[in-house]
């Protein structure tokens, strides 16, 4: 986690520090791609951890079908049953 100090004196002077505390910061060593389930939620072990790329979170899986009157039926998350 990065800090900032700021110190205000007269005649007004600004002085920032930016840097990590609490010693080293363990590296995110897992998948950084996630696509979202509908039966559970997803969770990336990245708690106090220093990433080193962006997370990406994929569409949510949906598909269109069908329906017996002719309509569209939209079913979102996997397609199991159908």
């Amino acid at each position: 986690m990065d800090n900032i100090n700021v110190r205000l004196q007269s005649p007004p002077s600004v002085t920032v520090n930016v840097g990590r505390t609490g010693g080293d910061i363990p590296v995110y060593s897992g998948s950084y791609t996630v696509i979202p389930k509908p039966e559970d939620e997803v969770v990336l072990p990245t708690a106090n951890k220093l990433l080193s790329d962006n997370v990406t979170v994929g569409r949510v899986p949906f598909y269109e079908v069908t329906n017996q009157s002719g309509g569209k039926t939209f079913i979102i998350g996997e397609m199991n049953n159908v």
